[in-house]
């Protein structure tokens, strides 16, 4: 099962509006995660969520 942090989200662009184009900031990519189901992973930089790929896959879905 493939997971991503929030800025890889962003970065690779996984994520689309309901235009079919990537998010253009990482706080919106944020905001539409908000509530989604997550796992945690223990960083340097403290502790990260991680979305799955189904996660982003329902919301990508949505718009079509």
């Amino acid at each position: 099962m493939t997971t991503y942090t929030i800025g890889e989200i962003y970065r690779k662009k996984l994520l689309r509006n309901r235009n079919g184009e990537a998010y253009k900031d990482k706080a919106t990519v944020s905001k539409e995660l908000k509530g989604k189901p997550y796992t945690t992973k223990q960083t340097p930089h403290g502790e990260s969520k991680l979305f799955s790929q189904a996660v982003l896959d329902s919301l990508n879905q949505r718009w079509n």
